[in-house]
């Protein structure tokens, strides 16, 4: 097991997880104002760590097993995201951020 300082660290910028079936997880980082696309800020055989680790944090976590294959055999870590998957990763953050506004909504209980 880690060590929290360590997972903060390693883990900083994280906007969201993509998990698969397995113990497969992507991380991906996001800032509109400083980059021109996502990048991969980790790959792991294992989220055993990362998904208690995103709970706490508030870190959507997207289940979509056929994207994390994807990323896990065609990228690297710090990889960008190249424009062939900009459309699916655009709606995975599309629905991050309508949620986000849902459940902050003050309609919403």
């Amino acid at each position: 097991m880690l060590n929290k300082s360590i997972i903060d660290q390693k883990f900083t910028g994280l906007c969201c997880l993509i998990v698969g079936e397995t113990e497969f997880a992507v991380g991906l980082k996001y800032e509109t104002e400083k980059m021109n696309a996502p990048i991969i800020i980790f790959q792991r055989k294992s989220n055993n760590e990362i998904i208690p680790y995103c709970i706490d944090k508030n870190i959507p976590i997207i289940k979509f097993e056929k994207l994390v294959k994807l990323l896990l055999n065609d990228y690297k870590t710090g990889d960008e995201i190249k424009e062939e998957l900009y459309v699916s990763i655009a709606n995975i953050f599309r629905n991050i951020q309508y949620n986000k506004a849902k459940l902050s909504s003050p309609n919403t209980r």
